[in-house]
């Protein structure tokens, strides 16, 4: 492939052609050592395409073509701008070289070509200049140390994508920079050998060492700096304002950090030395080798003291990031006015401006505190006092009422909005004092990319002597939407080109009728098939509506034979989530002649080769369906035969193709002969990049009583591809660890907050009253990750009265708030209290291989015998051990004997000890 700078104005044409010299090296094979020689002219038909035009509708800059050359040596390749545009470009011609190697000479060694950073900047893809045997690693995950050298990365785990790309997983330690170097080790990796069996390779040279440097990602990797916080706040409060949800660090430390803000007050002195103050720490925390990305932490919350503020006064605040790749960018400006009285404050969560699609729901939190100021009683703003409104960029109020039962939500379905307007959702609260607060989001309405889908697969393979349509009827338009203002005729437009023999040649006798189907009958198979024994076509098709298009693509491989028709249907989301289930359809048409043999593979082309050493075939895992089957001689309609892939099947950023292969049970068949398959790609979603999860009682520990301290659980660094964004905060603890086995309860579900504040948690488990806290973080596709944190959580000691006086005034005030999570979380806490165990005194019971005192039914005492240990102490007091066995009547009554256990007590054959 070969790249052009930009889109020309007009058009340009490009002109390959070919001349060659004789060269027995790749050293000796150049441009420059190509002046002065003698060169020999190259057929055009040697390049296919050897000519393209671009003009200023087309979408890429890219453009690739396929080459074939019978004669071995040094090929010049000359590239030729013509035509309208062709004085856009800074040069009308560029030249290429290209080695050629006669059948079965040895390659020269492969050697490291160029690194760069992925779009999300995650990991790095690592490239060779020519195809190798991919190090005997296969497909497999391995420790890129064993083929690199990754000074600033050293637990940097690696996978081949190709035999020419491996993708380079980055840990959380990662210091890899723009321009950080990754070296080949020597001897690790050969030059692929294209055919054992015609050629030996054994004797090949091994890759000696080589180096490249990594560059940036394709697309700048930039920060998203975003803010929340109240737009109002009262008279004697403090202006916060959150960056909890900015994005684009790449799981960095922030290599600049800086607030800026401007103010209608008259006097800015105090707050000018107090931000002056704040950006002078954040810059040494920036510039300090010590210190990391958890540093920032405690200063994503700007919280400006009252005392620095002017009543009356509008403070506008900016804050601007930049990220490990030197890419900055600032805010959106937040106004917060200081009321010169005692307002509400609003708080919304997710900031003051949201982007969605049509498909989507939407949901806009707002919290409301009552503002209290010293000598006054706290105010409450009770759930019922939030009203919602929404309206268009006229101000003309819409009629779409929100679908929440809680009022401090703002809800609507999934395709209530019009696709590319804007509205802004409003919020009043009132206090019960009868003060009013208002705050607003802008919700801009985007429009979904059209979706192109061909049915039966990325590939199917067809006889000549039947008919085929290929159908783009699945395409559609994720809006469902039908814009007045615009023609929405659906419109297909299709193109056609071979790819086998002959790449880039035209698909000869084709009329290609701009429809949704595209029907072939006999006549035409044969017409394209000519005199080939098999040809190998590509469509392509442009599907069109409301000045938006998208294209799919598929190969048809139409044989002289008569192979089994196979098909397999299409996937209706551009990534899989790697934590769900699932399923692949295929459809196989029984034959009157033969029975028919059919399997799933995963393909070689575009992704792993199964045979390398290392590569676990994935299909070996599947437990829930078979992977092969036999269709009976007969006739009838095609038949389903599914591939389905349990949970965490898939690794995260790679592509997979699946080939469904259909052969018949024909024993005179030649070789090749009788086999048919269609293939579908697949592209698995990379989940989050875990951060880390903190847990604070208010005054910086993680440590409280049941139903009398709030603690504030807070997630950081979680990244994500932005194109995944955004992410979902779900908040769950458990009584006692995770792996004790206890029940998982949630706090909040679908958070667009890293931050959740007045958490109330139950009595914890074990002797140290442990609660474990965690949050489950998800990106768009549902895909997931975790991080934990401890809590201790002791019973407090309360009266029955006590109890039910603070559960009543707890839950009161949650449903005053339309909290019903804080009503569970009241009600769980004093269940916790009153039904809790006294596991004081409770020795280790970890020791006694006993289950903690929390999970039994008597006090200071250890629960009940771990797995696989035993014991009789009813008072569970000693220590449980491994069952012994022992031999008594030889009666299978559960005291075996030798003749039971297999001779001497020895285990059964079940693998359990004798009774």
């Amino acid at each position: 492939y070969f790249d052009v700078s930009h889109i020309p104005s007009n058009s340009v044409t490009i002109t390959i052609s070919a001349k060659s010299y004789k060269a027995d090296t790749d050293e000796a094979c150049s441009i420059a050592a190509s002046v002065g020689k003698s060169l020999d002219d190259v057929s055009s038909d040697s390049m296919s395409p050897s000519t393209f035009t671009i003009d200023s509708t087309s979408e890429s800059t890219r453009l690739s073509f396929m080459t074939s050359f019978s004669k071995a040596g040094c090929i010049i390749l000359s590239f030729a701008m013509t035509g309208p545009s062709a004085n856009q470009y800074d040069a009308s011609e560029s030249k290429a070289s290209v080695f050629v190697l006669s059948a079965g000479a040895e390659p020269t060694p492969p050697a490291l070509l160029s690194a760069q950073f992925s779009d999300n900047a995650k990991s790095i893809y690592i490239n060779f200049n020519s195809p190798t045997n991919r190090g005997d690693k296969g497909g497999a995950e391995f420790p890129c140390s064993d083929l690199f050298t990754f000074d600033t990365d050293p637990s940097a785990s690696c996978m081949f994508l190709s035999t020419t790309q491996v993708l380079a997983i980055l840990s959380k330690a990662a210091t890899t920079m723009i321009d950080s170097v990754v070296d080949l080790i020597a001897g690790k990796v050969f030059a692929e050998c294209s055919d054992p069996d015609a050629f030996d390779c054994s004797s090949w040279t091994a890759a000696p060492a080589s180096s490249t440097t990594v560059d940036g990602p394709a697309t700048p990797f930039y920060p998203t700096p975003i803010l929340t916080g109240a737009t109002t706040v009262s008279s004697c409060a403090d202006i916060t304002v959150s960056a909890m949800s900015s994005t684009g660090s790449g799981g960095r430390k922030w290599t600049a950090f800086q607030w800026s803000f401007t103010s209608t007050a008259s006097n800015t002195t105090r707050i000018t030395t107090y931000m002056e103050d704040l950006n002078t720490e954040l810059a040494d925390i920036a510039v300090s080798s010590t210190t990391t990305m958890s540093d920032f932490n405690q200063y994503l919350e700007l919280n400006v003291p009252t005392e620095n503020l002017i009543k009356g006064g509008t403070y506008s605040f900016v804050l601007t990031l930049k990220n490990f790749f030197d890419n900055s960018a600032s805010s959106t400006v937040i106004e917060v006015t200081v009321s010169s009285n005692s307002v509400p404050s609003i708080m919304i969560q997710g900031g003051d401006k949201r982007s969605m699609l049509r498909p989507n729901a939407l949901s806009i939190f707002a919290e409301a505190f009552g503002a209290a100021c010293p000598g006054e009683q706290a105010k409450i703003v009770p759930a019922k006092n939030y009203n919602w409104q929404i309206k268009d960029v006229a101000g003309a109020v819409q009629d779409f009422p929100s679908v929440s039962i809680d009022r401090r939500f703002f809800k609507l379905n999934s395709f209530t909005l019009i696709p590319d307007s804007t509205y802004f959702v409003e919020v009043t609260v009132i206090d019960s004092d009868g003060l009013t607060a208002s705050s607003s989001v802008e919700v801009t309405v985007g429009v979904s990319p059209l979706v192109a889908i061909i049915e039966g697969g990325s590939k199917v393979v067809a006889p000549k002597s039947k008919g085929v349509v290929l159908s783009s009827s699945s395409s559609y338009d994720p809006d469902a939407y039908t814009n007045p203002n615009n023609d929405n005729t659906e419109v297909y437009k299709w193109s056609c080109m071979e790819t086998a023999p002959i790449y880039g040649a035209a698909c000869a006798g084709l009329d290609l009728a701009n429809s949704m189907d595209l029907p072939f009958d006999e006549a035409m198979m044969n017409t394209l098939l000519g005199d080939e024994k098999s040809r190998t076509l590509s469509f392509f098709v442009e599907y069109m509506k409301d000045n938006r298009k998208a294209s799919g693509e598929t190969y048809l491989q139409i044989e002289s034979s008569e192979p089994p028709q196979v098909e397999i249907g299409p996937i209706w989301t551009p990534k899989i989530n790697p934590s769900n289930k699932l399923q692949l359809k295929g459809f196989l048409t029984p034959d009157s002649r033969y029975p028919v043999n059919a399997r799933w593979e995963l393909a070689t082309e575009g992704s792993f080769i199964l045979e390398s050493g290392g590569f676990t075939n994935i299909l070996d895992d599947v437990s829930a369906s078979a992977t092969s089957t036999v269709l009976e001689t007969g006739r009838g309609s095609a038949q389903q035969f599914f591939l389905i892939f349990p949970e965490n099947s898939f690794i995260g950023g790679v592509s997979y193709t699946f080939r469904l292969i259909a052969e018949f049970d024909n024993p005179s068949a030649a070789p090749g002969e009788g086999i048919g398959f269609a293939e579908i790609p697949l592209l698995i979603n990379s989940p989050p990049i875990a951060g880390t999860l903190t847990i604070d009682n208010g005054e910086g520990e993680n440590k409280g009583d049941a139903l009398q301290t709030l603690f504030t659980v807070t997630a950081f660094d979680f990244t994500d591809d932005p194109t995944d964004l955004p992410l979902l905060y779900t908040y769950l603890f458990t009584i006692g660890y995770r792996d004790w086995g206890g029940a998982e309860t949630i706090i909040s579900a679908g958070s667009l907050s890293s931050k959740i504040a007045d958490v109330i948690l139950p009595s914890g488990g074990g002797n140290q009253s442990v609660v474990e806290v965690f949050t489950r973080v998800f990106d768009i596709y549902g895909s997931s990750s975790e991080a934990s944190v401890e809590a201790f959580v002791t019973t407090p000691k309360l009266t029955t009265a006590e109890l039910a006086n603070l559960t009543q005034a707890l839950s009161d005030s949650a449903l005053a708030k339309g909290d019903t999570s804080g009503v569970f979380q009241v009600l769980s806490s004093s269940s916790s209290i009153l039904n809790s165990l006294n596991c004081s005194l409770a020795p280790s019971c970890q020791a006694l291989n006993r289950a903690e005192c929390s999970t039994g039914d008597t006090p200071h005492t250890c629960g009940k015998c771990l797995d696989g240990y035993t014991s009789s102490d009813d008072l569970k007091l000693e220590k449980c051990s491994v069952p012994q066995a022992h031999c008594l009547n030889g009666v299978n009554d559960g005291d075996e004997s030798d003749l039971d256990c297999g001779g001497s007590c020895f285990p059964c054959l079940n693998d359990q000890f004798c009774k």
